[in-house]
């Protein structure tokens, strides 16, 4: 199901693909996010355009075991 969340840093999403991203930064131009910075589990990072985040279909939904390696 696509769904289009707002950008919170420090939040972690679930990819359709199931891979965990967190929000590391945002980048705002004449007060709107232009781009946004996340990270993978495995720290490597990947900016992306405000437009590009709208298409990642994503669920804030974490399940246990997910959440289990967030927390750690």
């Amino acid at each position: 199901m696509f769904t289009s969340y707002t950008p919170v840093v420090g939040e972690w999403y679930v990819k359709s693909t199931g891979k965990l991203i967190k929000v590391k930064m945002l980048s705002y131009f004449e007060e709107k996010v232009e781009r946004i910075v996340i990270e993978y589990l495995d720290g490597t990072t990947q900016m992306l355009a405000f437009n590009d985040w709208l298409t990642l279909d994503l669920n804030k939904r974490i399940s246990d075991v997910s959440r289990s390696i967030v927390l750690r």
